[in-house]
């Protein structure tokens, strides 16, 4: 059976961004009420980009665009990563192409999965050819670190979480991972992650 890869997004192939945008705007009290009034619904699907803009340009006294440029502002690829994960030699090395070597890019976090802004950055960024398939919060109601998340991963793609490894930069989230049987990396950085990446698919 092949070996998959699952990334975590934000905070992974790119950097965090409303964490960030949260602590420019907010005290630390006004950023959890903003979570738990306004991004946790966008993480469930239950409001859309815009109405999210929308809704935190009230509360900074800004307008929507801008909250939106912020936001983008704040995206910045792991670039050194996304060359590790399509570099031809080690595809080589494991005698696997993309095809074969499933790679999922996955992001259902608190705060950071709506699902329009996270398609746009794959997009912008021809992100979406590294991947085989994208699971995101907003798209699926379900978030991680809950074993419901990953265990319906598990079954949309028919995998065997002893051949799956989750990389995620929450451990909280690779404590989930780990839960239903697949392998995880805590994402601290590309040098410590390509080591332990590497002794997974090669002994795996």
């Amino acid at each position: 059976m092949e070996k998959v890869i699952l990334f975590d997004f934000f905070g992974v192939i790119s950097s965090e961004v409303s964490p960030i945008f949260f602590k420019r705007y907010f005290n630390e009290e006004e950023a959890k009420i903003v979570k738990e009034e306004i991004m946790s619904k966008g993480d469930k699907g239950e409001l859309n980009e815009e109405e999210i803009y929308d809704l935190i340009a009230k509360r900074v006294n800004e307008t929507p665009l801008k909250v939106k440029e912020d936001f983008k502002e704040l995206i910045d690829i792991n670039n050194e990563l996304v060359s590790y994960i399509t570099d031809y030699e080690v595809k080589k090395e494991y005698q696997k192409r993309l095809e074969e070597l499933n790679v999922i890019v996955t992001n259902a976090e608190e705060a950071n999965a709506v699902s329009s802004f996270l398609r746009r950055i794959l997009k912008e960024n021809n992100l979406y050819e590294l991947f085989n398939e994208v699971y995101i919060s907003g798209e699926i109601k379900l978030i991680k670190p809950y074993k419901e998340y990953f265990n319906y991963v598990i079954e949309k793609e028919n995998l065997d979480p002893s051949m799956c490894i989750m990389i995620d930069d929450n451990k909280k989230n690779i404590e989930g991972a780990i839960s239903c049987n697949l392998n995880g990396i805590v994402f601290t950085n590309n040098k410590d992650l390509k080591e332990k990446l590497d002794i997974f698919l090669k002994n795996v």
